[in-house]
């Protein structure tokens, strides 16, 4: 199956210096996305990319996504437009390791395995936007506050005047 963002980057030229990629997602690009990740909509999505070789058969993807997406309040329902913008760094690893271990240059870092001699860094930043997208999204100044049937018994009991109401 064929990623909504795709932007393949062959290994092969990928070395010791790095080279950074700048990728803006089209409007056809957005819309998928948005289906995918059931927003409203993505309004703009670009990232920087940075590949450098580290070692033989490891190369890092270190980056960072700008998105503007529209989706709905998980409190109030209405709809609402906001900024995403985050890093990621991932190590991507050529063939299988020996012993199934992989022994890691930086703490904390994701892992992924190279797939036929290259990198989709737009899955990439696909992959990432999801994990930065508000589960729970509310708008600027939206709270959620429930009042229980025991909460206003207890206000009521508690009110200095709730004594003048008994005098009736």
């Amino acid at each position: 199956m064929q990623p909504e963002f795709s932007r393949l980057v062959s290994i092969e030229h990928i070395d010791s210096i790095g080279k950074t990629h700048e990728i803006i997602a089209n409007k056809e690009e957005c819309l998928a996305l948005a289906k995918r990740f059931s927003l409203e909509s993505i309004l703009h999505l670009s990232a920087s990319i940075n590949l450098q070789r580290v070692s033989k058969g490891r190369i890092r993807a270190t980056g960072s996504f700008t998105a503007q997406i529209v989706q709905s309040s998980s409190i109030s329902l209405d709809s609402f437009s906001s900024t995403i913008c985050d890093t990621f760094t991932t190590l991507f690893i050529e063939g299988e390791e020996e012993g199934g271990e992989i022994e890691l240059d930086k703490d904390n870092e994701d892992i992924e395995f190279i797939q036929q001699g290259s990198i989709d860094i737009g899955e990439l930043t696909s992959e990432y936007l999801s994990l930065s997208i508000p589960l729970f999204p509310r708008k600027e100044g939206e709270s959620f506050y429930y009042k229980s049937k025991e909460e206003d018994i207890e206000k009521t009991e508690k009110n200095p005047f709730s004594v003048l109401k008994k005098i009736k």
